[in-house]
């Protein structure tokens, strides 16, 4: 597996070091590039967010197809889950949302994420 422990101003700081197998990113200061900053990352399999961000949840983050699972507990994101949040989760297999501040229900997407094991919202 390998680990990429980002730091500093920007993404790009590391590029290609999240190789494309069992690539792993955490802790990371999203807040200084926003979820955008992640797209380069399309092999990532891992990836913790916890304590990073508030408003609302970036749908920028559904494009990151390879995740497998997601730690977006303990922020501060409200609103609801956005619909094409879980419109390409083919490989997602476990969700934490928790101790958030959303709002409404789960969306009818959530439906098509088959692999999904465990989510806890």
């Amino acid at each position: 597996m390998t680990t990429t422990r980002a730091g500093g101003p920007t993404s790009r700081a590391i590029p290609g070091q999240a190789g494309p197998r069992n690539s792993r990113l955490t802790p990371f200061p999203l807040g200084r590039v926003g979820p955008r900053g992640l797209l380069w990352l399309q092999s990532l399999h891992f990836l913790s967010l916890s304590n990073n961000f508030t408003g609302a949840l970036s749908p920028d983050l559904t494009r990151l197809n390879s995740l497998r699972i997601v730690n977006l507990s303990n922020n501060a994101l409200s609103g609801r889950v956005p619909d094409e949040f879980f419109r390409k989760c083919g490989s997602l297999r476990s969700m934490s949302l928790t101790n958030n501040a959303f709002n409404g229900e789960l969306p009818p997407s959530l439906r098509s994420c088959a692999s999904l094991a465990y989510l806890n919202f």
